[in-house]
């Protein structure tokens, strides 16, 4: 299995491609549900070439510091957390408690405003 570094600023997290994929399903089901097209479009753009091997837009591309987009994906994978909660391990194939840390991981990316 392989995984993908996620780089957004001076930070960075380090994700299977299981769990990545797993999560990009989620947050898209979220993002529809929450009617964030901006963000769904961002993440439709994810795609997985080969193990370890991810293409998509650029984090420090996409958020490019913009504080009103990092909330919006920070509330994203809150909500995204709380669905996986709901699911337990009757709604995902990987550990719940392994998704929810790469989901914490993911907002320490964006910085507390």
């Amino acid at each position: 299995m392989g995984h993908e570094i996620i780089v957004y600023r001076d930070r960075q997290v380090i994700i299977h491609d299981d769990d990545l994929e797993t999560i990009r399903n989620l947050l898209l089901a979220e993002s529809d549900a929450s009617y964030c097209s901006e963000l769904k479009s961002f993440i439709q753009e994810w795609e997985q070439v080969g193990p370890g091997v991810w293409i998509w837009n650029d984090w420090n591309a996409f958020f490019a510091a913009d504080p009103a987009r990092e909330r919006s994906f920070k509330l994203l994978l809150s909500r995204t957390a709380q669905r996986i909660e709901a699911l337990g391990s009757h709604g995902v194939d990987q550990p719940v408690e392994r998704l929810q840390r790469k989901i914490d991981e993911l907002q320490h990316l964006l910085p507390a405003r």
